[in-house]
């Protein structure tokens, strides 16, 4: 069981089921990376192209350096002020609202 696993299970929802509600309340598809970028999670709509986009520029990522993502949105995803990888939402962060960024933060900040 990775990390991820273990402190999601310890709050007693599995990454994916939580990445499942907040795609359901956001109305926007989802992708959890670890924190070497490796995929670990994904709504069945993640766009297949945007998957492919973070796997060729993986590296970027682990540097958290996103100008290689300007259609995208990535957070950081913590838990007791340690991060452990990223949300990925495949929108530009000007598209997505006050809402959808409140309810986010529910399922970013898990400390």
């Amino acid at each position: 069981m990775s990390a991820i696993e273990t402190n999601q299970s310890s709050a007693g929802f599995s990454i994916e089921e939580q990445m499942n509600c907040a795609a359901h309340a956001l109305g926007l598809p989802l992708l959890v990376l670890d924190a070497v970028g490796t995929p670990i999670a994904a709504t069945a709509d993640f766009p297949p192209d945007v998957l492919a986009l973070l796997q060729r520029n993986r590296q970027a990522l682990l540097q958290q350096e996103c100008a290689p993502f300007p259609m995208l949105t990535l957070y950081p995803l913590s838990q007791k002020h340690a991060a452990y990888g990223w949300l990925v939402v495949p929108t530009p962060s000007t598209d997505i609202s006050v809402q959808q960024e409140e309810h986010l933060a529910h399922f970013l900040y898990n400390d």
